[in-house]
């Protein structure tokens, strides 16, 4: 859900499509784009084959474009509104024909459906109660994979979580964060905890900060609707550099590839945050320069939610101190920003200097 979004653009599809290359998806796998954009399927394959060629799998492994004809003929599209429940009637309808010409549902074979949720939050409940009540998978499993945010604030994370238990089983929910896919975020444990050189130095006697920078040389480009109600903070790091600090900061888990370990070792950590002092938190937007346009001239921003968009910010550094024994005086200093010189994700430790 959410075909035609820039995750499921700049995300989504390119893993779909390098799962494929390296023989990941099963033939009788068939991946489906919903969105509200009326189009054909023939019309979304031309633009996903576009997106694929210019996508950083293609970029940084160009054998795989030679993966994407066959890969399109596994894709289809179909158009309509995310909580209606007569289109996700059809959506079933369409799945329902591709799962008999792979006479999935005979035999051994069974019916297995993933509804990856790339799409607004307002629009998670509405979108789950559809599937719910016409989509299931007939005899096998449905999943839900949720992409942050996760609301809009506590009162509205609470009632997501509230209405999505009320519909699906917690196994049958995930919670995604796609920044903990990538290299950086997968190594950091191993780093730490299977290096017995650096692990002894990670605390407050030999660190005098951390920094967590994610820059991005690109702004909202066409997302200015969806970014003016929520923000840098609320974008990445309120999850993605919030999960990196995580990583770098917490304690050692139980055991290192057991998730409830690392999550009850992050929450640990998280509660051990102090509160943000506002004097510490510097706040911008970016302007229009070199040719390219500022946040403000955006086309996606509603005109309706032009007073709101001056004061959205783009960029963001705050201080977070973590108060307990290992890093009790530390600074972790937390940026983020959009169009800025250069796309750069990074954990820097800065070590205090030899006495």
């Amino acid at each position: 859900l959410g075909a035609t979004g820039d995750l499921a653009k700049k995300e989504t599809f390119p893993a779909l499509l390098d799962l494929f290359a390296h023989d990941y998806l099963q033939h009788e796998a068939v991946i489906v784009g919903y969105a509200r954009k009326e189009m054909t399927t023939e019309s979304f394959r031309e633009y996903l084959s576009e997106v694929l060629l210019k996508s950083h799998v293609c970029q940084e492994m160009p054998e795989t474009k030679d993966s994407i004809p066959a890969f399109l003929k596994k894709v289809h599209y179909f158009a309509g509104s995310y909580d209606s429940v007569d289109a996700m009637a059809e959506l079933d309808k369409l799945l329902t024909v591709e799962e008999e010409r792979f006479h999935i549902g005979d035999n051994d074979k069974q019916s297995h459906r993933v509804f990856y949720f790339a799409i607004p939050p307002f629009v998670f409940q509405g979108a789950a109660k559809a599937i719910k009540e016409v989509a299931m998978a007939k005899g096998g499993s449905t999943r839900l994979i949720i992409e942050k945010p996760f609301g809009h604030d506590l009162t509205s994370a609470k009632e997501l979580q509230e209405g999505l238990s009320g519909l699906f089983k917690e196994e049958e929910i995930y919670r995604m964060d796609h920044f903990l896919g990538y290299e950086i975020c997968q190594n950091i444990l191993a780093v730490r905890f299977g290096n017995q050189f650096l692990e002894p130095l990670m605390n407050n006697k030999h660190v005098a900060a951390v920094r967590v920078t994610l820059k991005e040389d690109f702004g909202t480009e066409g997302r200015g609707g969806y970014f003016t109600k929520y923000g840098i903070i609320r974008d990445v790091i309120q999850n993605h550099l919030l999960q990196m600090l995580c990583l770098v900061a917490m304690e050692r888990p139980g055991s290192m590839d057991g998730e409830p370990d690392i999550r009850d070792r992050k929450v640990e950590l998280l509660k051990a945050m102090e509160p943000f002092d506002p004097c510490e938190v510097v706040l911008g937007q970016y302007v229009g320069a070199k040719g390219k346009p500022g946040y403000l001239e955006d086309d996606s921003i509603k005109e309706a939610d032009r007073e709101m968009a001056k004061k959205c910010p783009t960029f963001c550094q705050m201080i977070v101190r973590i108060n307990n024994e290992r890093w009790k005086g530390v600074n972790f200093i937390v940026r983020a920003g959009k169009a800025i010189d250069e796309c750069k994700c990074e954990i820097r430790v800065q070590f205090k200097e030899a006495e």
